[in-house]
């Protein structure tokens, strides 16, 4: 922790500098920056925690009676979740631009079935 402190100072005073003294537009940037490097000191210490390390997790999400097997059965979910509806959007895609397809060709009877199809799903 206290090097990231120190990461957060030394960035601080690098964009004071460019800027030379900075006002609202600097201090927006600055504060963009901390946000940044919060999110990934708050990943980087899930990582550990999940890993077996020794964390700020640990102890609290322990406290909850949260382990790491649990946040990993929900990340597993949610990347399970979002590759599904991935894999719909593509194949929905690709329905649109065969339909497209189809019209633009004159192939009329690839159309209706598609526009069956279609309905079918519905």
């Amino acid at each position: 922790m206290p090097n990231l402190i120190a990461i957060i100072i030394t960035k601080f005073q690098d964009t004071r500098d460019k800027n030379h003294g900075g006002g609202i537009a600097n201090q927006s940037y600055f504060l963009g920056r901390c946000c940044i490097i919060a999110v990934v000191a708050v990943i980087e210490d899930l990582y550990v925690w999940m890993n077996g390390g020794e964390s700020v997790f640990s102890k609290w999400m322990e406290g909850w009676g949260i382990f790491p097997d649990d946040v990993r059965k929900m990340i597993d979910t949610v990347i399970g979740y979002f590759s599904a509806m991935w894999d719909r959007i593509k194949a929905d895609f690709l329905f649109l631009v065969n339909f497209i397809t189809a019209v633009f060709t004159g192939d009329w009877g690839t159309v209706i079935a598609m526009i069956k199809q279609a309905f079918v799903q519905f």
